[in-house]
């Protein structure tokens, strides 16, 4: 894939700043980081951890450097290849699409409504005798009707895949996000303060167990905690972390590409099979069984709806937060993506332009959802590490960026997409 691509990562999130042309923080201005923060105490202190929590008390699981490294290992349990299908949402990143077509599988594409929801008429229409698995994303933490999904897939004799790499400790109706689907993958570095980090959760037992990955070598393996612990220095003494920013940026980046395994982060764009049976290191492993998974729901939790109630309700993608959702990020509509980055991050506030370019498999022009979707959908932090004071910060800060002319998110009549052959 030659295009990169804006994602809900923190790597690709500063690449698209950059591309953004965003601007420098103005004198006096908070910092609120897209993601959250790691303190020199939690990278070198050995606490007791809290008690095990889903998925990481689950025994039938495999931990990867990358999320995308899960899609692929499991489509491939699946005994995936050429000539099956795979129906996946028109609305993605991009890399687990060039997951899956690594396999040897295609994919085709199904129509997301304009609140995220998946549109079963328009997945209908699309199973073939070639389909054989159905993969759903849980936006931002939001679940998708798992019991009406199943029951399709059910029908149909499809695999049922959660991606739930943004809906980590997210829960409905007290069943656990990623625990209906035959396997489902997590991203843990987008909710936790970890230097990488993906899980494959296999729930059917049919299923047999990938072997371990190998563990990355030292550099990877801490790639990405320089950027945590600078994050921290400035969200608390921001005029010394900016200075040390400033300071070691150059340095550091040129001291970590020149090293062995310099070039592997989860800043890289593109899915790489050479990077596919890559595992997750100790210190990432550690850090993850750490986390305190109720006090990081109920302070999301808390940001999010402070935010609810401070911008405008037709910039909002949802109607409320259902209960036991741990949001990833908050999903704002502006009219401007590239303006809009630039003015937060005047601010001090990162922006995520989400999922800007579609992967080129996607049909062009034939998911004007999405293609909305892409064009408006900004995402700005709620994680455990920010107070209600920074999300009124927050919403002030946005008051000054334009939101869309028109709201009218595309047709919303169903179009028959393609099937798409996979990468040679």
């Amino acid at each position: 894939m030659a295009s990169p691509r804006s994602t809900g990562d923190r790597g690709r999130a500063v690449t698209q700043f950059e591309s953004m042309g965003a601007s420098p923080p103005s004198q006096g201005a908070r910092f609120l980081p897209s993601e959250p923060i790691l303190s020199l105490s939690q990278l070198l202190t050995r606490r007791r951890p809290p008690p095990p929590v889903f998925p990481f008390v689950e025994a039938r699981s495999r931990w990867y450097y990358f999320a995308r490294n899960a899609v692929f290992h499991g489509i491939k349990l699946l005994g995936l290849g050429e000539g099956d299908v795979v129906l996946m949402p028109a609305y993605n990143h991009g890399v687990e699409v060039a997951a899956v077509l690594a396999t040897g599988a295609s994919v085709s594409f199904f129509r997301i409504t304009p609140s995220l929801d998946i549109d079963f008429e328009d997945l209908r229409a699309r199973i073939s005798p070639r389909t054989k698995a159905l993969l759903v994303i849980h936006y931002d933490g939001f679940p998708q009707p798992l019991e009406e999904t199943a029951a399709f897939c059910h029908e149909h004799g499809l695999w049922l895949i959660e991606d739930c790499a943004q809906a980590l400790f997210s829960t409905v109706d007290g069943q656990p996000l990623g625990s209906t689907g035959t396997f489902s993958v997590f991203c843990l570095y987008k909710t936790l303060p970890l230097p990488h980090g993906g899980l494959l959760l296999l729930n059917d037992p049919s299923l047999g167990l990938p072997e371990e990955a190998r563990p990355p070598g030292p550099i990877a393996a801490i790639r990405g905690i320089p950027q945590r612990l600078l994050d921290h220095t400035e969200m608390k003494h921001q005029t010394l972390g900016r200075w040390l920013r400033r300071s070691m940026r150059t340095p550091l980046r040129a001291l970590i590409r020149r090293a062995p395994g310099g070039n592997v982060s989860v800043a890289l764009e593109d899915f790489d099979i050479g990077m596919v049976n890559l595992g997750a290191s100790s210190l990432a492993k550690r850090l993850a069984k750490g986390a305190d998974a109720q006090a990081i729901v109920r302070a999301r939790r808390r940001n999010f709806e402070t935010l609810m109630a401070l911008v405008p309700r037709e910039r909002q993608l949802f109607d409320k937060l259902p209960r036991d959702v741990c949001p990833l990020i908050f999903p704002v509509l502006v009219e401007d993506k590239a303006s809009a980055v630039r003015t937060l991050s005047r601010r001090g506030i990162e922006a995520i332009p989400f999922w800007s370019i579609p992967h080129p498999a996607v049909p062009m022009g034939a998911f004007p959802e999405a293609d909305y979707l892409r064009a408006h959908v900004l995402e700005v932090p709620v994680h455990q590490d920010l107070v209600p004071d920074d999300m009124a910060y927050l919403a002030a800060a946005l008051a000054e960026v334009p939101a869309p002319a028109v709201r009218g998110r595309g047709n919303s009549t169903s179009r028959k997409g393609s099937t798409v052959p996979p990468s040679r």
